[in-house]
């Protein structure tokens, strides 16, 4: 993309490429990916288009910035936050170059990528298309990852050739695009990420190239969208945009179906592990554990292995949800014991609304259970411990029986 010419008054023509982002809360991320598309786009043939979901945070003020650098700017902001792809629809519907690419206010492109898709359409105008490859980055390491790119060569899909591309690619993101049939075809369903949905559309207008080149450089921000991995609505509708794309097909032999569609969707359970372990979501990586199980995702020694390590994270969170049923608890006494001390520091790192503290055997048989308190015990009916039974589950648990409730393996356990 070329050098931008001697006089800035001149008229210009309608830019190459539209890069639309939409941008939410993020200003200081925001900043850097416009600081790197400027140094990178230096001609007349790019425009940038930016629509700010109604952001808190002074991304205005960057947006204002920003704005004289480029010779096409364009820029919405929503009068309250609609959501993340209604957001991204308003970008898409701002473009007016005659291809259009959509990138996430946190990354970088490749514009040699971009170029080479540019390209590839300029040299065929039944392509409507043209996806590739991206790398990870870790801002806290410094470190890429090896291209990620879903061809090895170029491969080109004929228009109706679905079945053909779904067999090929096992994920496509956002391609660059002719504008023209983004506009018209690109549509949002909160009940479908859509991704897959789009190459069905596109497919039924023109045909698609997938390239190894690399569009994108992905960063690893902190809150990720991966971490919406460990929530259940991510994984139904991560299944739903294949389900969705083959149906515009039609019937199909189910038995194959279902086992393709498993192939693309339970490798997302190890992610969901991964992710919930990273959010300390210790039941929340139990629950995708025994899905992926269910699919043989995880050797049995790995598995036994984490739940031995998560033991502990697993049991206080499944007393916290038991103790804050009681109604009127203030103070959770564990038991003096050698085996809970681990479990009652971690209990009190996740519960800051309630007083912790440990209860001898002596001050038990002494004083009791004073009102407003909730027992945890080791094993009910203990020696010493025996008139835990009459408390009853509305003022005591024993970790023993809640251990039980966290099980993976048949592995021996205990804290």
């Amino acid at each position: 993309m070329s050098a931008p010419p001697a006089n800035p008054t001149v008229v210009h023509a309608r830019p190459l490429l539209s890069i639309c982002i939409p941008t939410y809360n993020r200003a200081d991320l925001l900043a850097q990916t416009l600081t790197h598309l400027r140094s990178v786009c230096q001609g007349d043939d790019v425009e940038v288009v930016i629509s700010d979901n109604c952001s808190p945070d002074h991304t205005q003020e960057v947006i204002a910035q920003f704005a004289p650098r480029f010779r096409h700017f364009r820029a919405i902001r929503q009068g309250e936050n609609r959501g993340g792809m209604p957001n991204l629809a308003a970008a898409i519907a701002l473009a007016s170059g005659e291809f259009i690419y959509t990138l996430n206010d946190d990354d970088e492109i490749f514009i040699e990528g971009l170029a080479a898709a540019i390209s590839i359409m300029k040299g065929n105008e039944q392509i409507v298309a043209v996806y590739g490859g991206y790398q990870e980055w870790s801002r806290e390491a410094g470190r890429l990852s090896a291209p990620i790119s879903p061809v090895e060569q170029r491969v080109d899909f004929s228009r109706g050739e679905k079945l053909q591309i779904f067999n090929r690619c096992t994920l496509l993101w956002y391609p660059v695009c002719r504008t023209q049939y983004l506009q018209r075809f690109f549509t949002y369903d909160e009940r479908s990420f859509g991704f897959w949905e789009l190459v069905g559309s596109l497919l039924e207008h023109g045909a698609i190239s997938v390239i190894p080149d690399l569009l994108y450089k992905h960063f690893h921000t902190h809150p990720r969208m991966e971490y919406e991995l460990t929530k259940s609505w991510y994984h139904d509708q991560h299944r739903a945009q294949y389900e969705a794309f083959m149906g515009r097909i039609g019937p199909s032999d189910y038995q194959q179906l279902s086992s393709f569609i498993n192939s693309r969707v339970v490798p997302a359970y190890a992610q969901g592990v991964r992710f919930a372990d990273l959010k300390k979501e210790f039941l929340t990586a139990r629950h995708f554990v025994l899905r992926a199980r269910a699919f043989g995702q995880f050797p049995e020694a790995e598995i036994a292995e984490w739940e031995r390590r998560a033991l502990v994270g697993m049991v206080a969170e499944r007393l916290l949800a038991h103790i804050r049923l009681a109604t009127g608890t203030r103070r959770v006494l564990f038991e003096d014991h050698p085996k809970l001390t681990a479990l009652r520091e971690h209990f009190a790192s996740i519960a800051p609304d309630f007083s912790v503290d440990s209860l001898s055997q002596r001050d038990w048989e002494t004083s009791g259970l004073e009102p407003g308190c909730y027992l945890v015990t080791h094993e009910f009916g203990a020696p010493g411990w025996e008139k835990t039974l009459q408390l009853g589950p509305s003022r005591c648990r024993a970790v023993s029986d809640v251990i039980e409730t966290c099980r993976i393996t048949n592995q021996p356990l205990s804290l």
